[in-house]
């Protein structure tokens, strides 16, 4: 398990910092076109709302494995919260397996738009391939997988048996103390 955190840190640090780049790059460009659009018009950037769009759309799915990672994704929890034991064992797991399926099937269909998109250039930016925008889907699907698995794995053997709502039942007793 060591090595598999360790390998999940650093599919962490590589998609913190290439959301970073993406969302400074957005800001950067953005700023830049509303200045000049405001203070010199005939030098507004053309390729600007492409190049801030392509940057969102890179940091929304490597963004998805920071959230798998730090468990911030969206989930509906409100069965499993009553849960304990094996049952919620299992609850994680089959939620883990079918998000799973989802992201397998977002990879694929990213892959196919690559396939697709290979001999296209970008809409706004005429020297970069779109294959490289639509790269976005299966790159983040995949460390998202791979996030989940590792998440899913330390949950199912670090669980220590407990409900969601005795957990916090304890928390409430603690605290009154």
């Amino acid at each position: 398990m060591k090595t598999l955190n360790k390998i999940s840190d650093g599919v962490d640090k590589v998609a913190l910092v290439g959301t970073m780049i993406a969302i400074i790059g957005y800001i950067v460009v953005m700023f830049l076109q509303v200045a000049l659009r405001n203070l010199a018009p005939r030098h507004a950037l053309p390729w600007a709302d492409g190049v801030c769009r392509y940057c969102f759309i890179w940091s929304a799915f490597l963004g998805s494995a920071l959230c798998i990672k730090r468990r911030q994704h969206i989930a509906i929890t409100t069965l499993t919260d009553y849960l304990g034991g094996n049952a919620k064992r299992l609850s994680m797991i089959f939620n883990a397996i079918i998000f799973a399926i989802l992201l397998v099937i977002t990879i694929k269909v990213g892959i196919r738009a690559i396939e697709i998109t290979s001999r296209q250039k970008s809409d706004t930016l005429a020297w970069l391939p779109a294959s490289y925008i639509y790269a976005s889907i299966p790159i983040g699907a995949a460390f998202s997988v791979f996030q989940l698995i590792v998440t899913t794995l330390n949950d199912v053997i670090n669980y220590d048996g407990k409900s969601e709502m005795k957990r916090q039942a304890e928390m409430i007793e603690g605290a009154e103390r």
